[in-house]
C-alpha cells in the first residue's frame, strides 16, 4: 500500500499480530519441553528477523514504495517469511509428536491404574472369601462345641432325675422297713 495515509494502521495492526505471536510462542515455550528450547528459539529469531525485516517499509517515502517494494518484498519479507513458516511448520510436528507421546503415557497410566485396580479388587475379594470363610468355621465350630454342652447337660439332667428316682424309690423302701420293723 504506496499511501501514506494508511501507513500507521498498518503498521500499528502489524504490531498487535507481532505481540500476539509472541505471547503464543511464550505459551509454547512454557509448554514445550527442553528438547524443544533450540527450535523454539530458532523460531523466536526467525520471527523477530521477518518482523524486524517489515520497519523498513513504514519509514519509505510513497515514491521509494512504489520503486523498491516489490524487490525488497522478493529478496528479503518472502524469504523470511517462508523460514518463519518451514520453522513453525516444524513446531506444529514437535508438538504434535509431544501430543501423542503425551496421550501414550496417559493410556498406559490408565491402564496401570485399571490393573491395580483389578489386583486390589482381587485381593479385597479374597480377604473378604477368607474372613467369611474364618467366620463359618468358628460359628461351626461354636455350634458343635454349643451342641456338646447341650447334649451334655441333657445326659445331666436324665443322670439327675435317675438319681432323683433312686432316691425317692430308697425312701419309700426305706420307709417301708421302717414300717415293717415298728410293726414287729
Amino acid at each position: 500500500d504506496p499511501s501514506d495515509l494508511t501507513a500507521v494502521m498498518h503498521r500499528q495492526r502489524l504490531l498487535e499480530i507481532r505481540a500476539d505471536m509472541a505471547k503464543e510462542l511464550e505459551q509454547l515455550e512454557k509448554l514445550a519441553g527442553p528438547d524443544q528450547s533450540p527450535t523454539l528459539a530458532e523460531l523466536r529469531r526467525e520471527l523477530d528477523a521477518y518482523w524486524d525485516s517489515l520497519d523498513p517499509l513504514f519509514s519509505w517515502t510513497p515514491r521509494q514504495k512504489m520503486a523498491l517494494s516489490t524487490l525488497f518484498l522478493q529478496r528479503i519479507v518472502l524469504p523470511r517469511r517462508e523460514a518463519a513458516l518451514e520453522l513453525a511448520r516444524r513446531v506444529r510436528d514437535i508438538t504434535d509428536a509431544n501430543y501423542k507421546l503425551q496421550q501414550q503415557r496417559l493410556e498406559k497410566g490408565q491402564a496401570d491404574f485399571r490393573r491395580y485396580l483389578t489386583w486390589m479388587l482381587g485381593i479385597a475379594i479374597s480377604l473378604g472369601l477368607l474372613v467369611a470363610g474364618a467366620s463359618i468355621y468358628r460359628i461351626s465350630r461354636l455350634e458343635q462345641v454349643s451342641d456338646e454342652q447341650q447334649r451334655r447337660t441333657e445326659r445331666a439332667e436324665r443322670e439327675l432325675r435317675r438319681l432323683s428316682q433312686e432316691l425317692v424309690h430308697a425312701q419309700r423302701s426305706e420307709e417301708h422297713t421302717s414300717e415293717l420293723q415298728s410293726q414287729f
